[in-house]
């Protein structure tokens, strides 16, 4: 599940749930005119009752039952059979009490409305041809309270169905792209909401690397002149090269340890406000390489074209493709393969990190780019590489595609688009 489709169940649940109450509520308000409006015939006519109500028990029970036994939103074909149900029903109770001449056809409209809120397209087109035909079919009936007033009534009864077919198209073709509107409003709100919460974590873990860099930068320093020195010291007293070998030795780690901290303080995000520069993509997997150290000599690496180049942040797209081939060579035993294929063209970088591993459910993969979020041992991963990733690509503007499957590996997608040099 990618995160597009979460953000739309994320909208559609509580969408779908406030829809059924409308439902239920349009279905009380309809029972209760219908036996109002049955009850003022009969005083009226004092005849037909048995057929006049015949329809609301089988509407009344039908929206009870609904109501009592609803644990969760019902399905869109549930929904369809309940809404042409209703229709159904009004069409009956419209032909014993005038026909097509009973004002209280207007309420096909109220479907129609209804329906193009909480179905699909296909299933408000149905809607609306079905109350169409079965607000035709009344005028079949021959109850018409206006017979024997000539062509001018029946002329004005065939104008009225046709406004209703045009008011019902009209009113469902607004209805939904309303809906629709609201719809992609939501989903954009969840993604800002979303953005917004990665990047106050990411600024998070930023401020704590810089500080850590900030900290520890003072005492390695110190370390690196005092080593120094005792090199030297130790070279003029004549002491043994193995000494010397070891001053050296503690040099060399505290340059390791610097060059640990400012790859921390990228990978955190640190690397986001660097100027997009044209590299090459032997330079980009070379510092790849270096950065994920002997282990990359089992990855396979695919250049297409073999000197291309690309227009990126660099230390931002190398993170990115460390953190990928990192995760996916944890994710490997010995002898399985792992294949980074590194792609330029005009429109920008595409980066595919593929792994033999035993591959994730769906769930686990629709949850692999949160935060904190692993499926390693503890004490083997903090769960940020990935959500790093993710953070980092949607900074840059590009998008990040996972395909994975229990038992069949992992290929992780990056596109990063081309972004003017400074």
């Amino acid at each position: 599940m990618t995160a597009r489709a979460r953000l739309e169940d994320a909208v559609a649940e509580p969408f779908a749930a406030v829809s059924v109450r409308w439902f239920l509520r349009v279905r009380a308000f309809a029972v209760a005119t219908e036996l109002a409006v049955t009850l003022l015939v009969l005083l009226d006519t004092g005849e037909g009752g048995r057929w006049l109500l015949s329809p609301l028990p089988v509407l009344a029970a039908t929206a009870w039952l609904t109501a009592r036994t609803r644990t969760q939103p019902p399905s869109a074909p549930v929904l369809l059979g309940h809404v042409l149900l209703d229709v159904t029903c009004l069409s009956l109770w419209l032909t014993f009490t005038g026909g097509p001449a009973n004002p209280w056809s207007a309420l096909y409209l109220v479907y129609v409305a209804l329906s193009a809120l909480m179905l699909p397209p296909r299933g408000t087109v149905l809607v609306v041809a079905a109350a169409a035909l079965a607000y035709g079919g009344t005028f079949l009936s021959g109850a018409d309270p206006h017979a024997g007033h000539g062509d001018a009534s029946d002329r004005h009864l065939e104008g009225m169905y046709v406004a209703y077919v045009v008011s019902s198209a009209l009113v469902a073709y607004f209805v939904s792209r309303v809906r629709q509107a609201l719809h992609a409003r939501e989903l954009d709100l969840l993604a800002a909401r979303e953005r917004v919460a990665r990047a106050s974590k990411v600024a998070a873990m930023t401020t704590l690397a810089a500080g850590a860099a900030h900290e520890l930068g003072s005492p390695l320093a110190t370390i690196a002149v005092v080593a120094k020195e005792l090199e030297r010291a130790l070279a003029a007293q004549g002491a043994g090269e193995s000494l010397v070998d070891d001053a050296r030795l503690v040099r060399a780690e505290v340059d390791r340890c610097r060059g640990v901290l400012e790859r921390l303080s990228e990978r955190a995000g640190g690397g986001l406000g660097a100027s997009a520069e044209r590299v090459s993509l032997a330079q980009l997997v070379e510092e790849v390489a270096r950065d994920v150290g002997p282990r990359f000599g089992r990855v396979e690496r695919t250049l297409s074209p073999p000197d291309g180049e690309a227009t990126v942040a660099r230390r931002a797209v190398v993170s990115v493709a460390t953190n990928l081939v990192g995760n996916a060579l944890d994710a490997c035993a010995d002898g399985q393969r792992v294949e980074l294929r590194v792609e330029a063209s005009p429109s920008g970088l595409v980066l595919v990190v593929r792994d033999e591993g035993p591959g994730m459910s769906a769930d686990t993969a629709a949850l692999a780019f949160d935060a904190f979020f692993t499926t390693k041992a503890p004490g083997e991963g903090m769960g940020l590489g990935l959500f790093l990733v993710a953070t980092t690509v949607e900074a840059l503007g590009g998008t990040v595609d996972v395909r994975s499957a229990p038992g069949e590996g992992t290929t992780v997608t990056v596109r990063v688009p081309s972004s003017p040099s400074a």
